[in-house]
């Protein structure tokens, strides 16, 4: 019977389909960041290093996991035994075996993602006589994904199969120059035909977006900084064809955009801009025709010292109307207390005016650090402006000192936004509502900038259950927090005190439910 049972499995370990199942399970990810690429995590790691040992027939499937994801490209050169000594550049003293390359080309078309920032450096003849045994191929024929810094060698790493690239122009006292960046960029065009999302990181010292313009399958550009911005840079992003996605972060020292662009692809749908209030004011004006659905703004002083340019900030938001039939997201943030002067501040009202031109909104993000303190009326108008909204984030330095809002702001919103999962606003919880309101909303997380406030925290917890039963948190947040929100930390331990009360309360709540339901069952018997 055990012979009998060993036969049955070894027939059906003999199944790839089943040897790739068993081996999904041990591709798990220790990390989900984008940009550094996700590695193996380590016990799953030495798990598939000795499934690999186990059988030829394990050994295959095994490696193509092992060598999918890398964090360098020495491993791989090294199986090639290209380096013998390790040194600063990496050198090597003998010629490249022959059935070695071919060992390194069999294990180079496993690797479909490379990411490593602080790349080795290679010695210049080493990349030559690895460019003189590719004879034109690549170097890693099926890579998919790219997170590299610009270096000599990176030129051997683009592949047609290449859909995402994440490139990272070097801080060095004697970075690449521009004639070999654009050869690198001109490489990229007519080698990598498919490329879906291109980012790039650092002050790149050439014009990126008419470079790639022939790219017909781009998606997706990020340009986390830019030297300077111009009317014709825009046009090349806007005309790509299939582009959606589109982040620009413009220097303080930014000149204007002299005049509007006539585009005829508008394919654009989220626009990112880091700017300031002039430059930022400019690029909108190009994109009236364009049916953006997130926008997001993030405005930063010029660099004439000139803090806010309140003018300026009106025409940025003045350009609102022309997407208000598409915009779903927006968020606009700045950078420091500094951007806006205390003396230029608004009413909520008038600040959030050209938004409403936009009802569909579902996400609205402000980090406004002067001078507005809403009362319960305005966050009442904002409710029954935006009744879609799901995510809502109102980051204010209060005028006064404190917010005007009370707990009447919740019962607003828990009564007019039924699809609101994550609310992040300024509250005086110092006085509460006679009795709760006892309601089914399913907000997932509160959270109340500033302290507590109130002197009976139990009876506070008790309230927040009542009216949302559904919460996750109100200590955690998926949102980020303003630097310039002072106080944070001494306030989120009064809130754990809150929490904790909440989570009780919640407890208690569905303890009671459960024995209602089993004395129902025992009545009925």
């Amino acid at each position: 019977m055990m012979q009998l049972r060993s036969d049955v499995t070894a027939r059906a370990l003999s199944i790839p389909e089943i040897v790739q199942t068993i081996l999904a399970n041990l591709d798990v990810l220790e990390s989900s960041d984008k940009r550094l690429l996700s590695t193996l995590r380590p016990d799953c790691q030495a798990a598939l290093a000795r499934a690999a040992q186990v059988c030829r027939h394990f050994s295959s499937p095994v490696l193509d996991i092992l060598w999918k994801r890398m964090r360098s490209i020495i491993p791989l050169l090294r199986v090639g035994g290209i380096f013998v000594e390790e040194s600063n550049p990496y050198q090597s003293h003998s010629e490249f075996p022959s059935h070695l390359w071919n060992r390194l080309e069999a294990y180079a078309r496993r690797v479909k993602s490379l990411g490593d920032y602080y790349p080795p450096v290679i010695d210049d003849r080493i990349i030559i006589r690895i460019a003189q045994h590719l004879r034109g191929k690549c170097l890693l024929p099926m890579l998919e994904t790219l997170a590299y810094t610009l270096c000599h060698h990176i030129q051997l790493l683009i592949s047609p199969s290449l859909r995402n690239i994440y490139i990272n122009y070097p801080r060095l006292p004697h970075p690449p120059e521009i004639w070999w960046v654009l050869d690198f960029l001109h490489a990229l065009k007519t080698d990598s035909p498919l490329l879906e999302r291109f980012a790039c990181f650092g002050p790149w010292p050439c014009k990126i977006p008419s470079l790639l313009s022939g790219l017909k399958h781009l998606r997706s550009m990020r340009f986390h900084v830019c030297v300077a911005i111009e009317d014709h840079d825009l046009t090349a992003a806007l005309s790509l064809p299939q582009l959606t996605e589109l982040k620009l972060h413009a220097s303080s020292s930014q000149p204007q955009i002299p005049r509007p662009i006539q585009v005829k692809t508008y394919s654009s749908r989220s626009l990112m801009v880091t700017a300031n209030a002039l430059t930022t004011a400019d690029i909108l004006s190009h994109l009236k025709a364009t049916p953006l659905e997130n926008l997001e703004i993030a405005l930063i002083p010029a660099a004439n010292g000139s803090p806010g340019q309140p003018s300026r900030l009106r025409d940025c938001l003045a350009h609102i109307p022309s997407w208000s039939g598409s915009l779903h997201t927006f968020a606009m943030e700045y950078s420091a207390a500094s951007c806006i002067e205390p003396q230029n501040t608004a009413p909520l009202s008038r600040l959030l005016h050209p938004l409403r031109r936009a009802p569909q909104l579902q996400s609205l993000q402000i980090f406004y650090p002067h001078g507005i303190s809403p009362s319960d009326a305005d966050y009442l108008e904002l409710s029954l402006a935006w009744p879609q909204l799901q995510f809502l984030a109102l980051a204010f330095a209060p005028a006064g000192s404190k917010p005007r809002a009370t707990f009447l702001t919740l019962q607003q919103f828990a009564t007019r936004c039924p699809n609101l999962r994550s609310l992040a606003i300024h509250l005086d919880l110092s006085t509460l509502p006679p009795s709760p309101l006892i309601a089914s909303h399913q907000l997932q997380y509160l959270y109340i900038y500033g302290p507590v406030g109130c002197s009976e925290p139990e009876v506070l917890a008790r309230y927040l259950d009542a009216l949302f039963p559904n919460l996750h948190s109100t200590v955690e947040t998926n949102i980020k927090v303003p630097r310039w929100l002072s106080g944070e930390g001494r306030d989120r331990e009064e809130w754990t005190k809150v929490e904790k009360l909440r989570k009780l309360c919640q407890t208690a709540r569905k303890d009671d439910a459960e024995r209602r339901r089993l004395a129902e069952i025992c009545s009925l018997a």
